[in-house]
């Protein structure tokens, strides 16, 4: 992250984290995780659609999901034309807003995008889970009067789906440690399982994506789910106060 970025206060996280806990939790038997985190991702921040694009100015750039025919187009369009919001997020590591009603810094894209979709609000947020950009949440509406459009929310929300995805490095992966605190882990993803009937692969994600918003450690989330401190349900995750 950048050293100015300054994210939600504690307890805006955890609500945020809970709305996008519940989004991750559904239709788990008929959406891939990619897809269930762009829903999420429009649950929580609000949108007409949301694409997730990993590697965004890279020959490997790959894109993981587009939730309708409008975004897969919008993301189309600027890996075609090589400029535009989702472009220059992850380029700057910064949240880029656009509306297509007025000129923008992005000639060929605004005026391509306009002709083939209309007049619509995008904004892009880089997934930025570490000190790297991994790639760009892309969301888009009608107007941006229709979303809040909250540039700290865009980009605290891009970057647990990236540390969802991906993991981080530092401190989100499982597999530093010593053995007992693997487990440890390996028996909180059980957990999580049963709480939110998800893949051991998406309750990790859960995992990761709550020690990423509240800067701790996959060893230590994992502790306070064995310790049933913290508890993701239908209602997201809780964590109770010690007695």
């Amino acid at each position: 992250m950048t050293d100015d970025y300054v994210g939600p206060d504690p307890r805006h996280r955890a609500a945020i984290l809970a709305a996008l806990t519940r989004g991750i939790a559904r239709d788990v038997d008929r959406l891939p995780l990619a897809a269930r985190l762009c829903n999420a991702f429009v649950g929580v921040f609000g949108g007409a659609g949301a694409a997730i694009t990993l590697g965004y100015n890279q020959p490997d750039r790959m894109t993981l999901c587009a939730s309708d025919a409008t975004v897969a187009r919008l993301d189309g369009l600027q890996e075609v034309l090589g400029e535009g919001p989702g472009w220059d997020a992850f380029t700057s590591r910064r949240v880029v807003t656009a509306d297509l009603r007025h000129p923008t810094p992005w000639e060929q894209f605004s005026s391509s995008a306009r002709d083939e979709l209309g007049e619509l609000w995008v904004c892009a947020a880089p997934m930025r889970p570490d000190d790297r950009a991994l790639g760009v949440v892309i969301v888009y509406d009608e107007s941006a009067e229709a979303v809040d459009g909250d540039p700290v929310l865009a980009q605290f929300l891009a970057d647990a789906v990236g540390a969802a995805l991906l993991g981080h490095e530092a401190l989100l992966t499982d597999d530093v440690g010593p053995w007992v605190l693997r487990q440890k882990v390996h028996q909180a993803v059980g957990m999580v399982v049963a709480q939110l009937g998800m893949s051991p692969l998406d309750a990790m994600a859960v995992i990761r994506a709550h020690a990423y918003s509240h800067d701790t450690t996959v060893e230590a989330t994992a502790m306070l789910v064995l310790d049933r401190t913290l508890d993701f349900t239908d209602t997201g995750p809780t964590t109770k106060d010690p007695e």
